[in-house]
This record gives C-alpha cells, structure tokens and sequence, in this order.
C-alpha cells in the first residue's frame, strides 16, 4: 500500500485572482515594449533588438496587442474589453506580418503558406485573414464595413 506525502503548500487562486496577474503580467509586458523603443540600457535595447528581429516593424503593434488582452483579462468594463478585440488584433497582426514579410515570423509564414498555395495564393489568403481580423476587431459585418467605406 502507497502513502502518499500530503504537500505542505498548496495554493488556491480564484478565478479573478488568476486573471489579474494575467492583467497585470500582460500590462507590464506592454509597457516593457514600448519602453523598450527607447532602448536606454543594454537590457532595453536586447529586448527591442529581438522584438525586431522575430516582428520587424509589426513590433509596435505588439503593445496594443499585448495591453489590449491585458483589458479583457481584467474585467473591466469597457467597450474595448471584449474578447473580438484582441483576437481581431492578433489575426490582423499575424497576417500584416506575413503580407509584408517583416521579420524572422512573417518571413517564415509567408513562405510555409508560400510552399502550400504558391506566392498569390499566399497573398490572397493572407489579405482574406487581415479582412477577416478588422471585421472581428470591429464587431460587424462586411456588408457594414463595405457600407461605412
């Protein structure tokens, strides 16, 4: 027969607690990234050179996709804090990268969606999933978008 050794901590979060140093962790990495633009430090500048490095340009996208979760993680209660925000954001963003093939991540889309559908199919099907990013970041309808433009 087998004792099992009761473990001398054991720590139980709430929900809510989870989600606030989810908030929280996810805010302070925006803010990092943004401070990092400034590359003031060798610390600052090692961060902001491997954001470049892996997203090129669509780094400074990464703040507001990163502080814009961090919202909907903190249950606040604001328009922008719902979950099409940032999964709008981050199939825009993904798919900008791939269609500009700005760094290591958008180089290496483009070209696996390359090596599947050939270089204008990559493209179309990169444009459809910006398209289809706005649509859910904005909460409408194509017809609404087409309508608004």
């Amino acid at each position: 027969m087998r004792r099992y050794r009761k473990s001398a901590f054991k720590l139980k979060l709430k929900k809510q607690t989870i989600y606030t140093i989810s908030s929280l962790g996810l805010l302070g990495a925006g803010v990092i990234v943004v401070v990092s633009f400034t590359q003031q430090g060798e610390f600052l500048t090692t961060i902001y050179n491997i954001l470049v490095s892996y997203f090129g340009w669509g780094t400074l996208l990464l703040p507001i996709l990163l502080i814009s979760t961090s919202i909907l993680f903190s249950g606040l209660k604001l328009k922008i804090a719902k979950l099409n925000v940032p999964a709008g954001l981050t199939l825009f963003w993904i798919s900008i990268l791939g269609l500009t093939r700005t760094g290591l991540i958008g180089d290496q889309l483009w070209l696996s969606i390359e090596n599947l559908i050939t270089g204008v199919g990559a493209f179309f099907m990169l444009l459809g999933v910006s398209v289809i990013g706005i649509v859910v970041l904005f909460n409408t309808s194509l017809s609404d978008a087409f309508e608004f433009v």
